[in-house]
């Protein structure tokens, strides 16, 4: 299912683009379609501490807790909360 927010819309073009700068055309595809299997759930998971990790090396101002309230909620959808709680678990 494609990624639809649930409170903050502009999320879901924000981590796109942050996807296309670095270099993740993957994450952007699965943003766009959706999460349609579990290595889909698996490179998008991956993608949020990359991201992470990217935004506060380039000292990027971003809402961390629209984004993480969002993207949980897509991998939720998709049915992949408890692998989203391990990822998060090892931050």
């Amino acid at each position: 299912m494609k990624f639809k927010t649930v409170h903050y819309h502009y999320v879901p073009e924000l981590l796109k683009k942050y996807a296309e700068l670095m270099n993740k055309p993957e994450v952007s595809s699965i943003i766009d379609k959706g999460i349609l299997s579990s290595e889909d759930a698996k490179i998008f998971i991956n993608f949020i501490p990359d991201f992470l990790d990217y935004i506060r090396e380039n000292s990027i101002d971003v809402e961390i807790p629209d984004i993480s309230y969002e993207a949980e909620a897509f991998v939720d959808e998709a049915g992949y909360l408890s692998e989203w709680d391990r990822m998060i678990d090892n931050l």
